[in-house]
């Protein structure tokens, strides 16, 4: 990138800066992993704090002050565990029809201020504040004309997409909740970017009991809560994090 587009691109975020414009983040909670075999993979615990809560901390730890969490599936089990004050909370009773309607859901709770939107999974296990630094970090550099990032590792696409404030307020004017913010992106591929990510922690996600023992592998330690929900069964080995925007 030439030092002309970076000055855009850092004139562009210091004039939103001046406006009182911040990051807001959409932290998708909702799904029932059907893949897991009767274990809810928000409350596994890593180090004794749910998924979900670890997922959660790393977006404030990150700057994030403005945070919704989209729940839908045992939602009376998620929201014990969250924070009593400093994120909303959006109960989304259609979660069933697809994660693309949470994705809306989550939007439509955001106050106008944030900009830009990252919208996340919530099973990324080694997603750390640093690695969400890093995607913002290189947001605020990206070029002129870019609306989304999406980080990739390795070739495969991963997860939190960045989307700026117009992204979000088109998706939600067209409110389709088949397509979503999945549909802008695939729609849209000249203005979405390509963020390189230096590890593997934005594709690391949690879909079988398979992924969840290559975790354990992988931290050198046990993953509670979920050997006496269900057993090791199916799954690759790779990484496979769907983006949410995807």
């Amino acid at each position: 990138m030439g030092d002309g587009t970076g000055a855009s691109a850092r004139k562009q975020a210091a004039d939103k800066g001046a406006a009182g414009h911040r990051p807001g983040a959409v932290l998708l909670a909702a799904g029932e992993s059907r893949r897991m075999g009767g274990v809810n993979k928000l409350l596994l615990r890593i180090d004794g704090v749910p998924l979900v809560r670890r997922q959660l901390d790393a977006l404030l730890a990150a700057g994030i002050t403005e945070v919704v969490v989209v729940l839908g599936h045992q939602a009376g089990r998620v929201v014990p565990l969250l924070p009593a004050n400093g994120v909303v909370v959006v109960l989304h009773d259609a979660y069933r029809l697809g994660q693309q309607g949470s994705v809306l859901a989550g939007l439509a709770a955001l106050s106008a201020r944030a900009d830009p939107v990252l919208v996340m999974l919530g099973d990324l296990p080694l997603l750390e504040p640093a690695d969400l630094s890093e995607l913002l970090a290189a947001w605020e550099h990206r070029a002129e004309g870019c609306r989304a990032m999406i980080p990739v590792h390795a070739g495969r696409r991963g997860n939190p997409v960045v989307v700026e404030r117009g992204v979000a307020t088109e998706v939600l004017a067209r409110g389709d909740a088949r397509s979503g913010l999945r549909g802008f992106i695939d729609t849209h591929a000249g203005s979405v970017a390509r963020f390189e990510a230096p590890s593997d922690h934005c594709t690391f996600d949690l879909d079988t009991p398979a992924d969840i023992e290559r975790l354990e592998r992988r931290l050198g330690r046990r993953v509670e809560g979920w050997r006496n929900g269900g057993g090791a069964a199916g799954g690759a080995d790779g990484a496979n994090a769907h983006s949410a925007g995807e």
